[in-house]
């Protein structure tokens, strides 16, 4: 017959095997805990790099463009430097609203519920929706002067509304159960990215438009049209040049006051029938409208010829 375990023995091996559970089940979770730690501060890191990243290229982008439109070609493009500086302001007032200095006055819109450190995200959408109203806006009043077609500025607009309702379209509320500094740079992220988009789109608008020569021929004007044997012509040679892509209405050239029509190799043919003997003089004047200023640059000048 087996012998019978004492009870107090029984017992303790019972509270022993209870203990050695908790330890094993607490040293566990310990484990998860510490790598839940690391794969958090690995996250953290990855969204630090991301955010410096893009802020980089975002002050980078404002940079170039603020040096690029110095040139005089470029002024008519200069006011959307306005709107470099609006997106400026709206990064710092997010940042105030991560800060939790964010007027509270929007929680009227809200609700109670929220707290200044809650408010962050409803400022991110309000304040990209109000920047995305002052870019469409601005569209609608410098657009022609950018050269835009009406139906590529309303297609524009409309591709920007698009993006702003994709950094809508959080779920808030599961947005909410996340680390704090989690949600924040999720949030912090989209923000930046709409931004950088937006602003790329509208640099590019200036990017590409200049005037570039890109068509030549020779040009002579001799000291007279009609030589005796034995005379001296004298001639100035030049190289005129001309851009292929220069619309020809923004060009007003005109012999005797009438205007002449450009050919496809940009230069402009004049027919007279001669009539009066004797010394004879064209009055020439041209005005060239830059297309990119809207600056007029105009001359004149004179051809003598003889008819004998």
């Amino acid at each position: 017959m087996a012998a019978l375990i004492p009870k107090k023995y029984t017992l303790a091996l019972f509270f022993s095997a209870i203990v050695g559970t908790f330890l094993i089940g607490s040293w566990h979770v310990r484990s998860l805990e510490r790598q839940l730690e690391t794969v958090t501060s690995q996250t953290e890191a990855t969204h630090a790099a991301t955010i410096e990243l893009l802020e980089l290229q975002l002050v980078q982008l404002h940079r170039a463009t603020d040096r690029q439109l110095l040139d005089d070609s470029k002024a008519l493009w200069r006011p959307m430097l306005t709107i470099f500086q609006r997106a400026k302001e709206v990064r710092q007032t997010f940042d105030e609203a991560v800060a939790g200095d964010y007027d509270m006055g929007i929680r009227c819109a809200f609700g109670p519920r929220f707290t200044r450190e809650e408010v962050y995200h409803w400022a991110a959408d309000r304040e990209m929706e109000g920047f995305v109203t002052d870019l469409t806006n601005h569209l609608r009043d410098y657009g022609k002067d950018y050269d835009l077609h009406p139906d590529d500025i309303e297609f524009r607009i409309s591709r920007y509304n698009k993006e702003l309702q994709q950094f809508q379209d959080w779920d808030w509320d599961e947005l909410e159960e996340l680390p704090r500094d989690l949600a924040v740079d999720l949030v912090t992220i989209d923000l930046l990215t709409l931004q950088f988009n937006l602003l790329e789109d509208l640099a590019s608008m200036h990017a590409g438009r200049t005037i570039i020569c890109d068509a030549f021929f020779p040009v002579v004007s001799a000291n007279a049209c009609s030589y005796a044997r034995g005379d001296t012509l004298r001639a100035k040679v030049a190289v005129g040049s001309y851009s292929t892509n220069l619309n020809p209405n923004n060009v007003d050239l005109r012999v005797n006051g009438q205007r002449l029509h450009f050919n496809e190799d940009g230069t402009a043919d004049y027919i007279s029938i001669v009539r009066q003997p004797g010394q004879q003089t064209l009055n020439t004047s041209v005005k060239v409208t830059n297309p990119l200023t809207g600056i007029v640059q105009a001359g004149e000048g004179q051809f003598t010829y003889e008819v004998r």
